[in-house]
């Protein structure tokens, strides 16, 4: 169980008239996470500004557009009801 506060992140995907748009937030891969063309989970997102520089923003999880429903489910709420059967308070 444990025992901190966690946060996650989910970007959201592109709406229909936005398709075609190239995204000014990215979702980083975490340092023990292998390498992958199309990061769907990790553990940053970084910001493009409109001046070339980024910020980046470390968080729990972080889910980019390609995550589905079901791979945020079973990554963040599988545990909390988890250990809510065990007799320990969850949130979400």
């Amino acid at each position: 169980m444990a025992t901190n506060i966690q946060v996650a992140v989910r970007i959201r995907p592109f709406l229909p008239f936005e398709t075609g748009s190239k995204s000014v937030i990215d979702v980083l891969p975490g340092e023990d996470d292998p390498p992958a063309e199309k990061i769907v989970q990790g553990r940053s997102v970084r910001i493009a500004g409109s001046s070339r520089k980024s910020h980046a923003f470390t968080f729990d999880r972080c889910f980019s557009g390609l995550a589905d429903q079901v791979e945020i489910y079973n990554s963040l709420i599988i545990p909390l009801l988890s250990s809510c059967l065990e007799g320990y308070n969850a949130t979400t």
